[in-house]
């Protein structure tokens, strides 16, 4: 089994404003190149704040809203053996 190591690590909490850039990348913890033909990617919210509010405001009128519909998935790319977005 492949222990991997992402970048910025599962959980942390990032304070970033409009224009800010994040780097994400996803490698093998020993430095060993990833094995070809997989396919990686990074579930997010980020750019869905029409979507997030729309489930909070539906939320508070009783209403079933599509729950989680806001996450989508966003492929990465290898570049220099790491996968990164």
């Amino acid at each position: 089994m492949i222990n991997l190591t992402m970048q910025p690590p599962t959980g942390e909490r990032l304070l970033r404003f409009v224009g800010d850039w994040v780097n994400f990348s996803l490698h093998a913890a020993d430095g060993a190149p990833l094995p070809a033909g997989w396919r990686v990617l990074l579930r997010t919210d980020l750019g869905r704040a029409a979507a997030i509010r729309d489930e909070i405001v539906l939320s508070h009128c009783q209403k079933l809203p599509l729950a989680g519909a806001s996450w989508h998935d966003i492929p990465m790319r290898l570049e220099n053996g790491d996968y990164q977005l």
